[in-house]
């Protein structure tokens, strides 16, 4: 449907294939070298996709205005938060199951902590994670 989609807005059609209005070379051309914010683009890597490196850095300067209008106030009100980015999930917690004494703290600890942002413990050599399912990945390591 996204590459149906894409081919319609460069004045081609799908079904057109194979008649002589339209070849698999024609087909391939396009797909090859379609923008980012192309629907074939989206549909495969998500809306993450239509942020470049422009948008990036724009995102960077208006975080960086904005903490600096908070300092040269003197902190008063809210500290601004970043604009959120695409492709960057909540931060992740790692914490050493060796600083538990005991399983009933670390079970203490987990009840604790396991209602918010995603939490992974580390043991040696394996990781115990809970997936948030309001989050759109995991990226504990």
């Amino acid at each position: 449907m996204a590459v149906e989609a894409d081919l319609i807005a460069v004045g081609l059609r799908w079904r057109d294939i194979g008649t002589g209005r339209t070849n698999w070379a024609d087909i391939r051309a396009v797909l090859m070298t379609l923008p980012r914010t192309s629907a074939t683009a989206r549909a495969i890597h998500g809306v993450d996709v239509e942020w470049g490196l422009t948008e990036h850095l724009l995102a960077s300067v208006v975080d960086v205005a904005q903490i600096a209008n908070w300092q040269r106030s003197g902190g008063k009100g809210r500290r601004p938060k970043p604009i959120p980015r695409p492709g960057v999930g909540p931060k992740v917690e790692h914490v050493e199951m060796d600083s538990f004494d005991s399983p009933a703290a670390f079970d203490e600890w987990w009840a604790a902590n396991t209602q918010g942002p995603t939490v992974a413990a580390r043991t040696t050599g394996t990781t115990v994670a809970r997936y948030d399912p309001s989050l759109a990945r995991l990226n504990a390591r």
